[in-house]
């Protein structure tokens, strides 16, 4: 570090020079202190820590940045992402913006779902030409398409249960956690 290092005068006098140096900010907040009270005076003291609240933390800067973590956890709160930017990028935000992030991340997050369930007829289409014999039956209601459910069963399932399984028939149900909810009912022989 350049410049010269600060030493007290003779008596314990504080005087400053342009260009001194302090070993760290623990040691020159003690020096400051002490300055204040020899001459009498009050500090007016800046914040100036490593942590602040930056303007450029825009609520679509913090969602892609956490778009990852709100993706793999949609119910992790806002005040770990807030500990998340205070040890990360050293950013306090206050938590209405916080909020509004997640919120605009799992706003996302259901839009890759919508989209997710558009290409279902793609997916029947190429199931049908790459697997001839195969059934898939979509349902929608209507009068604007959205989608209820969907049977899938591929020809060689039905001809092994057909041909050599034995005729019994497990169902097993799963609750889906995303955005639309739903269930996913699946028969296994």
């Amino acid at each position: 570090m350049k410049g010269n290092p600060f030493k007290k005068m003779v008596g314990g006098e504080i005087t400053f020079h342009l260009g001194q140096t302090f070993g760290n900010a623990v040691q020159m907040r003690e020096i400051f202190r002490e300055y204040a009270i020899q001459k009498g005076v009050v500090l007016k003291r800046v914040k100036n820590d490593n942590v602040y609240n930056n303007k450029e933390t825009k609520v679509k800067w913090i969602a892609s940045k956490f778009e990852n973590l709100v993706k793999t956890n949609q119910t992790v709160s806002v005040k770990v992402i807030c500990d998340l930017l205070r040890e990360n990028y050293r950013v306090s935000v206050d938590f209405q913006r916080l909020y509004n992030s997640k919120k605009r991340t799992l706003a996302g997050l259901a839009k890759d779902h919508a989209k997710c369930f558009g290409l279902l007829r793609k997916y029947a289409y190429m199931v049908n030409q790459s697997n001839p014999g195969s059934a898939v039956h979509i349902c929608t209601q209507e009068p604007q398409p959205t989608f209820q459910r969907m049977f899938l069963s591929f020809e060689a399932q039905k001809l092994g249960f057909l041909e050599g399984c034995r005729l019994f028939i497990g169902v097993d149900e799963c609750h889906l956690k995303i955005p639309f909810g739903g269930v996913l009912l699946s028969a296994v022989t």
